[in-house]
Order: C-alpha cells, then structure tokens, then sequence
C-alpha cells in the first residue's frame, strides 16, 4: 500500500508482520517502520509482536 511505497523510496526498512483476519477472511497484517540503519531494533519489535500474538501460526480453512 501507500505506506510501503513511502519507505521503499526514503530507504526506511519496514517489516509486515500477520494479524487476525479481515471481516471478509483475507489475511490481515501490520506493518511497522523503523530509522535508516534501524533494522536490528525494527526486527526486535516485529518478533515481539509474534511472540505475543500468535497470528503467525494461522493457517486458511484450506491449507490445515
């Protein structure tokens, strides 16, 4: 999306990490931003995230 274009072209890393399903069953996700040269501190943040929410373990109806 627009958020992703932003940081593609002013080099901030972003990563996108699964979140609970959408009303319409299409998987949802959050995407968190960090400084340039932030990565190290931005992946912390994301792994938090799963380690907490569990929404990584997830799978569609059709792929269990």
């Amino acid at each position: 999306g627009p958020h992703l274009t932003m940081t593609n072209l002013t080099g901030h890393p972003t990563v996108a990490c699964p979140t609970a399903p959408r009303e319409n069953r299409s998987p949802g996700a959050i995407a968190f931003s960090g400084r340039l040269w932030g990565e190290a501190k931005l992946l912390q943040v994301a792994r938090l995230w799963q380690e907490r929410t569990k929404f990584h373990r997830a799978h569609p109806e059709r792929f269990r």
